[in-house]
């Protein structure tokens, strides 16, 4: 089976306000992940947020995926815990995130609640690969870079799908749903694993906590789980290597024809020069034998070289094809997950 992992997306966020005195910092930040069963997911963001004075919101970008934002669910909760529902504004490629109306706050503390639904798997962060104990689903994803130090950065990911016994889990009960994750995850974060409540069952979630966090630091996460708890997964991820595919075909037969093009300019061109030198000839026809037999000559050669580009061009078009990559169905080494490291006690999180 093809593997398919990719690189999770890094980005900033920058803080904006009004007066240039004013002083905003990010305090800390949280997400949660909720990832369906094929892939789509909803990702929930909370910023603490501290200024003297002045602050409308800051710029956000980076995400994995493009979002779809939930403005509903888009509020700030301000020091005097009024609530007020954000504007999101699209600038290309980054979002400003401010407070509707015009609005500014401080001093104090606010806290910015944002959400937005997202296609993991067309983000090419979720998918389907290979691991020596059999067919399974890898989750590598990271919330976006900050450019400002954070005393904490939590994010929890709750996957609908895996089925899970209430409560604390524990890295025992993890590891017999199938949950296997790299080295550096249990190096570098603590977590914890427990049967999140979702209507009438429980479903995994893990949280993988860290603190302090540099700024502009990644919190990514990699993990994988059994591919037969993502039943619609593997038809979708097929989809998306065949758009990925014919992308790539159409691509390359452009390139293949520009190639073609521009060999038939430089033919052009020298058709030319050789039709300009039989002109020149011709004007000096009266100068006797020696003119004539140069005519002669330059025809011969005229004809030589358009008869062996004709074949040439007629071959190259024909060829086009061949030009493409000889195969695309090529098999990756399979990965092998390493054995969890224990944790320590996981920190209770605010």
């Amino acid at each position: 089976m093809r593997s398919a992992l990719a690189v999770a997306s890094f980005a900033l966020a920058l803080t904006w306000s009004g007066p240039a005195s004013a002083d905003n910092d990010l305090r800390w930040v949280e997400v949660e992940v909720h990832v369906a069963a094929d892939g789509g997911a909803q990702v929930r963001y909370q910023t603490r947020w501290s200024s003297t004075g002045g602050m409308h919101g800051f710029y956000f970008q980076g995400s994995a995926g493009q979002p779809r934002w939930r403005m509903a669910e888009s509020v700030a909760e301000l020091p005097d815990r009024s609530n007020v529902p954000l504007e999101i504004v699209d600038l290309g490629g980054r979002w400003d995130i401010i407070l509707a109306g015009g609005r500014d706050w401080g001093p104090g503390e606010a806290t910015y609640f944002f959400s937005y639904d997202v296609d993991l798997v067309d983000a090419g962060v979720f998918g389907t690969t290979a691991a020596d104990d059999g067919a399974r689903v890898f989750f590598n994803w990271s919330p976006v870079e900050w450019d400002e130090a954070l005393d904490h950065e939590t994010v929890k990911v709750v996957f609908d799908s895996v089925a899970a016994p209430a409560g604390d889990l524990g890295l025992d009960g993890a590891s017999a749903l199938g949950l296997r994750t790299e080295p550096f995850v249990n190096e570098r974060y603590r977590i914890m694993y427990e049967g999140i409540p979702q209507g009438d069952k429980h479903v995994l979630g893990v949280t993988f906590h860290r603190e302090p966090i540099a700024p502009r630091d990644d919190h990514r996460v990699q993990l994988y789980l059994w591919a037969a708890d993502f039943p619609a997964l593997g038809a979708k991820v097929e989809a998306r290597r065949e758009r990925e595919a014919e992308a790539q075909r159409l691509y390359e037969e452009r390139a293949a024809q520009e190639a073609i093009e521009r060999e038939a300019a430089t033919i052009r061109d020298r058709a030319y020069g050789a039709q300009e030198m039989l002109y020149r000839a011709y004007f000096e026809r009266e100068r006797g034998w020696r003119g004539w037999t140069g005519i002669s000559a330059l025809l011969v050669l005229f004809a030589g070289v358009m008869l062996r580009k004709h074949k040439g061009l007629a071959q190259a078009s024909a060829t086009a094809p061949d030009l493409l990559w000889e195969r695309d169905d090529w098999e990756p080494p399979r990965i092998r997950v390493s054995s969890f490291r224990v944790p320590g006690k996981i920190a209770e999180l605010g």
